[in-house]
C-alpha cells in the first residue's frame, strides 16, 4: 500500500511524495516531474498505474515551487535547490531499504536525472527520459538573457507568485549535461514527442551519442512536450506499456 512521506529542506520547507513498494525483486521508479509541473500530470498516472500492475514500486513527490502538494518557497528557484529535491527523496528511499531504483524524469526531471547519474549512477538500474532538459543553448532559458536587465521580474501562476532573480536564471544558464554525458553508464530509454517545442531534437541527439551506457531511442508522432491532446491522450496507454516493457528488460544491479 501506498506510503505518504514529509521531507524537510535545508530551508525549512516540506518535500511531499508518496511511495508504493515492489513485489518481488522489482525495482522502485522515482518519478521527477518537469518545472512548474507535478505529479498529477496525465503521463505519471497512467505509467504509474501500469507500472504498478506489473509488480513494480513507485516514488512519486512534488518538488518544492512546484504546482503539487510541497511547499512553496519563491527565494529558492534555482537548478541546484531542484537537483536537492530530487536528492532528499533518493536519500529517503535508501534509507527505507528501497536501494533498487529506476529514475524517470520528464523534461527539467530529465536534466536532473542526467545530472544525477553522471554523478552517482553506478547503483541506478536504469532511467528513462521524456523530452530531457540537456542545455540551456538554443532553448527558451536563452532567450530570457535578453531581459536580464528588467530582473527581478515578478508574476503569478495557479495562485502562487514568483519573483525571478538573476541568480535563479543564472542557474538555468549556466546547466549542461553534455560535457558530463560521458560518464553516464547507466541504460538510458529516451523518448521524445516529435512535436516537441522546447527541447531542440539537435540536443538529445548530442547527448546520446556522449554517453557510455547503453541509450534506447523513442520518437512518438501524437504528442509534444507533454500528453495533452485527444489523440496523445488516447496512445497514453501504449506509450505506458513500452516503458514497462524497457523496464522488465533492465538487469539488476549489484
Amino acid at each position: 500500500m501506498f506510503g505518504f512521506f514529509t521531507l524537510t529542506n535545508e530551508y525549512g520547507k516540506k518535500i511531499r511524495g508518496r511511495v508504493l513498494a515492489p513485489r518481488g525483486n522489482k525495482p522502485v521508479v522515482v518519478f521527477v516531474h518537469g518545472l512548474g509541473g507535478g505529479m498529477f500530470e496525465p503521463q505519471y498516472r497512467v505509467l504509474k498505474k501500469a507500472l504498478t500492475l506489473n509488480g513494480f514500486g513507485v516514488c512519486m513527490f512534488d518538488m518544492i515551487n512546484s504546482l503539487g502538494r510541497s511547499s512553496f518557497d519563491p527565494q529558492h528557484l534555482s537548478v541546484q535547490d531542484y537537483a536537492r529535491d530530487f536528492a532528499n527523496v533518493v536519500a529517503h528511499l535508501r534509507a527505507q531499504g528501497f536501494s533498487d531504483l529506476v529514475y524517470f524524469g520528464h523534461s527539467l526531471g530529465g536534466g536532473l536525472v542526467l545530472d544525477a547519474l553522471a554523478r552517482e549512477g553506478a547503483g541506478v538500474r536504469g532511467a528513462v527520459l521524456l523530452n530531457p532538459f540537456v542545455t540551456h543553448a538554443d532553448t527558451a532559458f536563452d532567450r530570457v538573457e535578453s531581459v536580464l536587465g528588467k530582473l527581478p521580474m515578478k508574476f503569478s501562476r495557479m495562485m502562487k507568485h514568483f519573483t525571478i532573480t538573476q541568480k535563479n536564471v543564472t542557474s538555468f544558464l549556466e546547466f549542461d549535461t553534455i560535457p558530463k554525458a560521458q560518464l553516464i553508464t547507466t541504460p538510458l530509454l529516451v523518448m521524445r514527442g516529435k512535436y516537441d517545442k522546447v527541447i531542440p531534437p539537435t540536443q538529445i541527439e548530442a547527448l546520446c551519442s556522449r554517453v557510455s551506457g547503453p541509450v534506447v531511442k523513442k520518437t512518438y508522432d501524437y504528442f509534444g512536450h507533454t500528453f495533452l491532446h485527444t489523440q496523445s491522450l488516447k496512445k497514453i496507454n501504449d506509450w505506458a506499456q513500452e516503458v514497462v516493457v524497457w523496464i522488465h528488460l533492465l538487469k539488476e544491479k549489484k
